[in-house]
Order: structure tokens, then sequence, then C-alpha cells
């Protein structure tokens, strides 16, 4: 993504994980993750610190997002 000239990495949330959102962390390189329904996954990836996750249960991640502030 750096050699690429990327401003981040957007991925389906099935091929991520807490060392590639670390890595790209670090990195300063936001990580976004695709697509996201259910409560649980999406806990999982705002504990990991993901920048973004887009999903179709909008009112759901808002209140885990409030939850985790």
């Amino acid at each position: 993504a750096i050699e690429a000239s990327c401003c981040g990495i957007n991925i389906n949330y099935q091929f991520c994980d807490e060392s590639l959102v670390s890595y790209a962390t670090i990195r300063c390189i936001p990580v976004w993750v695709w697509t996201i329904d259910e409560p649980d996954v999406m806990k999982k990836f705002l504990d990991m610190g993901v920048y973004s996750i887009t999903t179709n249960e909008v009112k759901i991640l808002v209140e885990l997002g409030n939850q985790a502030k």
C-alpha cells in the first residue's frame, strides 16, 4: 500500500486480521472493512481498531461504537 501510494486499505473483513490492522496502523494507513452485519463481528473489528466498517445495520454499529467510547 505504501509503495503504491495508497491512502488506505479497503478489504473484505474475512481477509482482515489483527496483524494487518496493527501493521497498517503503525504506518498510518487506515483500514476499512466491508460488509459486516453481525454485532459480534462488528465489535471484534471495532476493538481491533479499524478505521471504518461498512454495514447494512447502521443502527447496531452506531450503538456499538457509542459503547466503545
